[in-house]
């Protein structure tokens, strides 16, 4: 089975864009930082590694030194996992690779590795993370599309209504509109929510059958709070 089997979508997604043009390289380590350097520092945090050095410094290390690899995402692609579980995994070499190099041994007795249980994969903390930090991105994206399409009261209406919990009523009385408007605004807004949440979603691999059910299951870590 090739990469193209493993991930038909991919060549409609922003990594792939970035991967058709060096100039774009840049502009893809920032996505991917954006998206899961937080994430990461999550599982990080999670193992006994943790006592190797300070979180951010670790993740920002490992985040440049695979993504100035030209092989690493064609080699995810080839993988067929999820790219955050493709960076986990990455993340998890890095630090073998960094303690031995560094020589870390605070803690850790005269084997470098000494102490550190190799076997804990704390990936429920790095999916919860996820999910946050796509949530993130995904409202980032929508406020630029809304502000560029003048819809910039669309996308306040709906952070208002979906993370502050203000009711349409209350927001239609408050700016003078009918409450049948002030719905329609935020179910503009959040449609182009709706749309960059699955274009993050796509970008992690994951098939457009199964965005739905992965946005459910991702979501429902966060305690069940949906926008």
């Amino acid at each position: 089975m090739t990469s193209r089997d493993l991930f038909p979508e991919t060549e409609h997604t922003f990594i792939f864009s970035c991967m058709k043009t060096d100039d774009r390289a840049q502009e893809l380590q920032r996505h991917l930082m954006a998206v899961y350097a937080t994430p990461l520092r999550a599982y990080f945090l999670g193992t006994s590694f943790r006592r190797v050095g300070e979180p951010d410094e670790i993740i920002n290390g490992f985040l440049l030194d695979r993504l100035t690899r030209a092989d690493f995402i064609p080699k995810w692609r080839a993988s067929g996992m999820r790219l955050r579980r493709w960076l986990m995994k990455s993340l998890k070499f890095y630090l073998y690779e960094y303690v031995r190099r560094e020589g870390k041994h605070a803690g850790l007795g005269s084997d470098p590795l000494e102490g550190v249980d190799t076997d804990v994969e704390p990936a429920e903390a790095l999916d919860r993370e996820f999910a946050r930090s796509i949530v993130r991105e995904a409202m980032t994206r929508a406020k630029v599309e809304c502000d560029l399409a003048g819809l910039s009261r669309h996308h306040e209406f709906f952070c208002l209504y979906t993370i502050s919990d203000i009711k349409c009523e209350t927001l239609a009385e408050q700016h003078g509109m009918s409450a049948d408007r002030v719905w329609v605004m935020v179910r503009t807004a959040h449609r182009r929510f709706a749309k960059a949440l699955r274009a993050v979603l796509a970008d992690d691999g994951v098939g457009l059958q199964d965005i739905d059910a992965e946005i459910a299951g991702l979501l429902d870590m966060m305690g069940g709070d949906r926008p």
